[in-house]
Order: structure tokens, then sequence, then C-alpha cells
């Protein structure tokens, strides 16, 4: 939709932030987010200076009845937002607040993870967040998160506390566990479709060091790695995390010369415990086949996303994530054939490792979690170059459908929010929560957001009965 001139600039007058608008240099800059393959197309672009902006954005939004998109990093987008929304940058709102006594943090909606483990690594606490520091904390955690330290401290939603939300009627709202507790409940997880989160507040936990890295394999070994890798997390402790990755590293300066143009098998290793007793555990798979290059040592936590060494620019990806069950040896020579070799569309596929106490799941309960019957995380990816058309789209979608078709009978209840990239379907959304918390949701939707303003994300439709 056309946005008034007059009402444009309304807008801009009642804001300390920004407004932007189609045709201004900035506008683009500030809609690119991580995921080039899914452009955001708003009619108009907001970036406020405080929580009071962030309510008077939504609030303007509604009286117009336009839709509203929310993007820090973008690394999530399920929906890109279109010309009848307003696209909210919450880049102005990165600020963390770390209490070192009560281990708790209190981070903007535009805030970095990158930033909380700066803040506090001082008092050697770290918070529940994902490989890549890169990543907005407030989408992450909206969605649950998977985080590095997983089967060790459990969903990254467990840690939230508290959080100030800005409704669809542009109101601010506290919500905890005792206060607006379901508006609480529906926010842990269900990817922003209940309002918009101007502040959180999180536990922390203490931990001064850890060991970890990454053991390196050539892709010829792939096989042999996936089987010594599968038998290997099959009785671990809870304070091992780790993940499998299969991919082809390009032929660019940005990566090691060891690894240039070749295909690998990376297994990442986080452990919280001693170096002698991770060095003890390795073994097994120290003798799977001949390592490269083996990465692992004595870490500090500010060092945790050298681990998985995921991408820091911008890329245009398709991808899918399913979880999975234990996996037999045909399974593994399904992913094997479909990881290794010479196919039009190269594959990065990636195992995480699940179970310990993402299966058991904490306290308060969220709409995710627990996952007691998945054993990994699948998630497949397809590079495409920036420019890519939609015939080159088409044929990496086709490729990672086809894995996940192939490695269906393995498949466990459920799918991780956060690794649902792009528009989904209502089955797809209902599968991420189960059917009673997805009931529990619509009928908050309902409540909290009746003409679905929130709903370019995973989004849920409000209950019409």
């Amino acid at each position: 939709m056309i946005i008034p001139p007059d009402k444009a600039a309304e807008l801009e007058r009642s804001l300390d932030g920004e407004v932007l608008r189609p045709g201004q240099p900035a506008f683009d800059d500030a809609r690119r987010g991580f995921q080039l393959g899914t452009p955001h197309e708003p009619a108009l672009i907001a970036v406020p200076a405080s929580s009071g902006d962030l309510a008077r954005v939504v609030a303007w939004a509604a009286d117009l009845g336009l839709g509203v998109a929310m993007q820090c990093t973008g690394h999530g987008t399920c929906a890109p937002a279109d010309d009848d929304s307003v696209l909210i940058s919450t880049v102005r709102l990165n600020g963390v607040r770390v209490d070192p006594h009560r281990r708790t943090a209190q981070v903007e909606a535009g805030a970095l993870w990158r930033d909380v483990v700066n803040a506090s690594a001082q008092w050697h606490l770290v918070p529940p967040c994902g490989a890549s520091l890169g990543v907005g904390v407030v989408g992450y955690l909206l969605g649950g998160g998977l985080g590095l330290l997983g089967r060790t401290l459990g969903s990254p939603a467990d840690f939230l506390t508290s959080m100030t939300v800005v409704t669809s009627r542009g109101e601010l709202v506290h919500a905890d566990p005792h206060q607006n507790a379901e508006l609480f409940w529906g926010m842990k997880g269900s990817k922003g479709n209940l309002g918009v989160v101007a502040s959180m507040t999180m536990d922390l936990v203490s931990l001064p060091e850890f060991f970890g890295g990454g053991l390196f394999f050539e892709g010829s070994n792939t096989l042999d790695v996936l089987h010594a890798y599968t038998r290997w997390v099959s009785t671990p402790p809870d304070s091992l995390c780790t993940s499998m990755a299969m991919l082809r590293y390009p032929s660019i300066e940005q990566v090691p010369p060891f690894l240039r143009g070749r295909q690998i098998c990376h297994v990442r290793i986080v452990f919280t415990g001693g170096e002698a007793e991770a060095r003890s555990l390795m073994s097994p798979l120290l003798g799977a086949a001949p390592v490269l290059k083996d990465t692992t040592a004595v870490l500090p936590f500010t060092a945790c996303e050298s681990i998985h060494a995921d991408p820091v620019d911008p890329v245009t990806t398709v991808s899918g994530s399913m979880l999975l069950r234990d996996l037999d040896a045909d399974a593994l020579h399904v992913l094997e054939a479909e990881a290794v070799g010479d196919h039009s569309v190269p594959l990065f596929v990636e195992l995480r490792h699940m179970q310990g106490k993402l299966a058991r799941g904490g306290a308060p309960p969220a709409p995710v979690g627990p996952y007691p019957e998945a054993v990994f995380n699948l998630f497949v990816v397809a590079h495409l170059e920036p420019d890519a058309g939609e015939q080159a789209k088409r044929a990496a979608g086709t490729r990672v459908q086809d894995l996940l078709t192939a490695l269906r009978p393995w498949a466990a209840p459920g799918v991780l929010p956060n690794f649902l990239v792009g528009p989904q379907d209502e089955d797809t959304v209902r599968a991420a929560y189960g059917d009673s918390a997805y009931r529990r949701l619509r009928r908050l939707k309902q409540e909290y957001d009746p003409t679905n303003m929130f709903r370019y994300n995973l989004n849920i439709t409000p209950a019409s009965d």
C-alpha cells in the first residue's frame, strides 16, 4: 500500500529514531538482512531509538491497518515483509546490562549475542547462545534456540525470566511467570506472533573456560566418520555437546588453505569438563580416519563462535530441517551419498546431537520442546549466488527436499522453529509446536493479535472458535 506522505511525516515527527522511505539510499541497506534470498519489500522502515519509539511505531501501524515485521540481523527470516507492512529495524536498540550478582543479563530488542557474551565475560558468565554470535538475541530466543551448550543447559528459552512486550495495540506490558504469565509462555518460542519484544532478561551461567574446537577429516572418509560419530554420541555425558558438518569449501582467500576447494567432514566439540577427560572421550573418534587438522583446545567462551565458524556475511540460501531418531547404516549411506560427490547443487549437511537436557525439558515449560525422541537435528543448506534466479532456487529447493524425503523414515516428531527459514505452511508450523501447544498459541494469538498484524514470521493464525 502507498502510505500517505502526511502519515509518514506524522510518524517521523513522533520518533527520536528514523523513518526510511523507498527511494532513499539508506532504505535498501536497512531492508537487507542476512538472508539475501528473502528480501523485505516494506512500505516503510522505522528505526526506533527507544522502547517508547517501538510502541509508537506499532500503534501507528495499527491505526493504518499495516502489518509489522521485525529485523535485527535477519538470520531467521521466516516470511519477507511486503508493501502492506512497516519493517522495524532494531539496530539502534542494542543495549546490554549484566547483573553479576544475580547472574542475569537484560538486553534490548536489537542486541546481538556477541554483545552479551562480551559483556558477561569479565565475570566468567555465559548466556545460552548458539553457534554464531552475530545472531540477534531476541529473534533467536523467540524461536526457542538450539544452544551451543544445549545438551548441558537445555533449551535457551528456559533461561528467559521476564520481558517487556509491545502488544498489537501499541501498549508496553511486562510479562514473566507471574504477571501476564500466558503471554510470557507464548512468547517463548512463538517467533514474535504475539507481540514485539522491547527488552528481555535472561539467566546466565558460570563457565570460566571450556574445551572445544574441531576435528577435520577428508570428505572421502565421510562414511567411516559418520559411523564412528553416531556410535560415539550414543552414550556421552551431558557435558559433551557435538555436531558434524559435511560440506565442500569454496576456493576463496577467506578459507584456510588446508580447506580450500576440499570436501570436508567436520566434527565440532564443546565440552564443559576438563581437558584430560575430553581427550579421553575423543579417542574413539580419532581412530575413525586420518585427521587433517585438530583445533581442539581449552578456550575462553568469547572464542565460542570459532567452533562452527559460520558465515558472517549475508548469504543466499535454500534450506530445510528435521529432527531424526537413531540413524542406522541405511540412513548413514543416504547422508553420505547426498553430502559427498559431484552434485549439480552441492549441499551443506549438518547433524547436531540432541538428547541430554534437551530431551528432558526445563521449568517453567515453553511452547517448544522438550524433544525426548530426537537424537539429531538435521539442517540442510544449498548456497546460491547472491543474484540467483528462480530456476536456480527451485533446483536447490528440490535437492534439499529430496534429502529430507529420503530421511523421512528416521524422522522424530517436531521441528525446531529457528531452523525453518522462509515461508512455511500450516502443517509445518503446527509440527514445530505440537497439537496441544499450537491450539493454545492460536487462542493467545486471538487474544493478543486478532488481526494478525505480526504475520511476517512462522505465522500462527488467530483461533476462529
